[in-house]
């Protein structure tokens, strides 16, 4: 019997706690309507440092952050990261879909690229080739070749700069054979 009086002691208690909830959800509806015009401020006061990723049809905003020396993550707040350390991209998460988790890296004259649940590629690359095409447009470029599955493959690394040497367009390929992640500051 006492097995059964604690079971609808716990079962009233579970409801009269649902029960205070939905008087909770308006009262956070209405926190939170009056915390959007402050994330709206945030958004605006970060617009500046907006950029632009584009990467197999989709695009979004994201922001930089540099957590020490020449790395660079590119974050938005729906848990989108790219990772570049002045070199490679070498991380990308949280794109939306299937893509999973892309990784890369440079190994001597080879470039590797690993997906969740697929093989590492390496393709053979040439050496990093710096150009200026005016005192505020520079940058450099290495190209990559190789197989995969058979088929020949080309990857691509581009960092571009302005005159001041400040980091304005990234283009890496980050699956070889699918058209390069653009990383493109939105303000010049």
């Amino acid at each position: 019997m006492n097995a059964l009086c604690s079971i609808r002691l716990s079962t009233a208690c579970v409801v009269v706690l649902l029960a205070g909830c939905a008087t909770v959800r308006v009262q956070q509806l209405d926190s939170v309507k009056r915390a959007l015009p402050q994330m709206d401020e945030q958004v605006a006061a970060a617009e500046p440092y907006a950029w632009d990723l584009r990467f197999a049809g989709m695009a979004f905003t994201v922001y930089p952050a540099t957590p020490g020396g020449d790395r660079v993550i590119f974050a938005n707040p729906a848990g989108l990261r790219v990772y570049w350390d002045g070199r490679v991209v070498f991380r990308v998460e949280g794109l939306p879909g299937a893509l999973g988790l892309l990784q890369s890296g440079i190994e001597g004259e080879e470039r590797w690229y690993a997906r969740d649940g697929g093989p590492t590629v390496r393709l053979g690359c040439t050496p990093r080739r710096d150009w200026r095409l005016s005192a505020t447009q520079q940058g450099w470029r290495v190209e990559c070749r190789g197989e995969v599955d058979g088929r020949k493959v080309s990857a691509t690394q581009v960092a571009e700069f302005d005159g001041a040497g400040q980091l304005q367009r990234i283009e890496a390929t980050v699956i070889p054979g699918v058209s390069p992640l653009v990383l493109e500051r939105r303000y010049k």
